[in-house]
């Protein structure tokens, strides 16, 4: 995503690509390669689920994270070319 996509947006694709990881996970990859974790998690469908939700909401606020860090990088370059400017 990119710095421009909206909060929003953001938020809603990153919950679907935790779902559907937690799907995938849960369905196809899990019992192929790991049969006792698709076993123990089982016991707790809930906690996995909140894991993935959560995962996908970490994600969905990566843009706004960048907004964040990005403008505190760009002022200093701001002060450093109005410095340029003046002759020395």
């Amino acid at each position: 995503m990119s710095r421009r996509t909206s909060i929003i947006a953001a938020l809603f694709a990153g919950i679907a690509v935790g779902i559907v990881i937690w799907v995938a996970m849960d369905l196809v990859v899990l019992p192929y390669m790991d049969p006792t974790m698709a076993a123990r998690i089982a016991l707790m469908p809930m906690a996995y689920f909140v894991a993935h939700l959560l995962y996908g909401i970490g994600l969905g606020l990566t843009p706004l994270f960048i907004r964040m860090f990005s403008r505190k990088r760009d002022e200093p370059r701001r002060m450093n070319r109005e410095a340029e400017a003046w002759p020395v």
